[in-house]
């Protein structure tokens, strides 16, 4: 259980956009989810969630994984595990 605000900042505003997640909902056809799994590096996230991200792919479904250890090779390539780059 959360028991405080994530977002504690005062000067911050959630941007509307014109293609938001019930324009997405309506151009994929199908409700959007997220199923978010957590837990220490290793103990197989990644390997659980690909046999269920295969099915609804052959189902025709569009999914995306964020992975935190194939975060390095683009968005953050200059980013390692330390206490300090986990903080950026």
């Amino acid at each position: 259980m959360i028991e405080f605000a994530l977002c504690r900042a005062a000067d911050i505003r959630r941007q509307v956009l014109d293609i938001n997640e019930d324009a997405r909902a309506r151009q994929k056809l199908q409700k959007p989810f997220c199923l978010w799994l957590i837990g220490l590096s290793g103990a197989g996230k990644s390997t659980i969630c690909e046999p269920p991200r295969k099915q609804l792919f052959l189902s025709g479904k569009h999914t995306s994984i964020l992975d935190g250890d194939n975060i390095p090779y683009g968005l953050n390539w200059d980013l390692a595990f330390s206490e300090a780059d986990g903080g950026e």
